[in-house]
């Protein structure tokens, strides 16, 4: 009888188990991923000549850091003859020198910042899943 009801609550935890994954592994999948906030395409948006006001239109904001925590102002960078602001996110960090005299873009710069967990969930499955589940 003890051997019967142990196989039971074994067959029930396996079951439960079972049926969970599926579930839990398409709720991760289908949560709305973040906006990418500055990538390398709108990087490659921005022309040495541009102003400032142009290229916080192209990046949406004014320089600052917009990583997960939320909006903080960072400090000019004074160079001799450039100034230099950067915009920080999770995706990446966007890094433009202007001239201190027009206040135009004379150098950019773009590091890419880590990949989200679900992206790398999501290249992961794309090379260990089955063809018949991609």
């Amino acid at each position: 009888m003890i051997a019967v009801r142990r196989n039971y609550q074994q067959r029930t935890v396996w079951v439960l188990l079972l049926s969970v994954f599926p579930v839990a592994a398409f709720l991760l999948l289908a949560i709305p991923r973040q906006e990418p906030r500055f990538t390398e395409a709108q990087w490659e948006a921005i022309e040495p000549g541009m102003t400032e006001e142009e290229v916080e239109g192209i990046l949406g904001g004014p320089a600052g850091d917009y990583r997960a925590n939320g909006f903080t102002a960072l400090p000019e960078k004074p160079f001799d003859a450039e100034f230099g602001r950067e915009w920080v996110g999770d995706r990446g960090t966007i890094t433009i020198l202007f001239q201190s005299d027009d206040h135009r873009v004379a150098m950019t710069g773009f590091i890419p910042g880590d990949e989200s967990w679900q992206d790398r969930l999501l290249k992961w499955w794309r090379y260990h899943a089955p063809s018949f589940c991609r």
